[in-house]
């Protein structure tokens, strides 16, 4: 071999790192977010419900064993399952023949504008519906005011049909002893494209139901 010529060297190591920065480096697709276009996801499943029970709400779907954990949070058994249909059709026509909570609006709570105890109002309203029937949650809001105007806190329900056809009709569910001012209640927008809702069991329960 012929002598060593160190500038050779050099010149092949810079067209070598000039075609290599040349290359674009490799691109992957985006990933594609999983869909189960049959399948109803369900949740919040109190202990003792049994996939037979749950089955019973969908027809033609096919609803797998419930697996149970324990909520370290809520220091209660919750559990999960999923119910699959033949087609999508099938589990959409579902889904929306579901019973559900009704979600109720309250407000404006005007006896109460300025305060910040959500907790102790959500209880207090909790308690006073709970007089016309089944409630799964009371949550009271405080909307940010506009500068120079006020705003009032309002409630969203979520309670039984049976208890919100109640609540919708009797006077007496629009004030109680701690907000003595009438107060409107009516039904909620419901979402566009709902995708998840809560639905009552027979017994003092409920679960959570979504689409995948």
């Amino acid at each position: 071999p012929g002598a060593h010529d160190p500038r050779q060297d050099a010149k092949w190591a810079l067209e070598l790192a000039l075609y290599e920065a040349s290359i674009h480096p490799a691109t992957t697709k985006p990933l594609k977010l999983l869909s189960f276009p049959k399948t109803i996801f369900l949740s919040e499943i109190p202990k003792g419900a049994t996939a037979k029970e749950l089955g019973a709400f969908f027809g033609h779907g096919t609803c797998a064993e419930v697996s149970f954990h324990l909520q370290s949070e809520l220091g209660s058994w919750l559990g999960t399952t999923t119910v699959t249909f033949g087609s999508q059709a099938e589990r959409d026509k579902a889904f929306n023949e579901l019973p559900r909570f009704v979600r109720v609006y309250v407000g404006p709570l005007r006896d109460w504008a300025g305060r910040t105890d959500l907790a102790k109002m959500q209880a207090q309203l909790k308690e006073h519906f709970l007089k016309f029937g089944r409630v799964r949650s009371c949550r009271v809001m405080c909307p940010r005011a506009f500068p120079g105007q006020s705003a009032l806190p309002f409630c969203l329900l979520e309670c039984h049909p049976t208890a919100a056809r109640v609540v919708l009709t009797n006077r007496q569910a629009q004030s109680f002893p701690g907000h003595r001012t009438l107060f409107k209640v009516s039904l909620a927008e419901a979402e566009a494209n709902e995708t998840r809702c809560a639905v009552p069991l027979s017994k003092n329960g409920s679960f959570l139901a979504r689409l995948g």
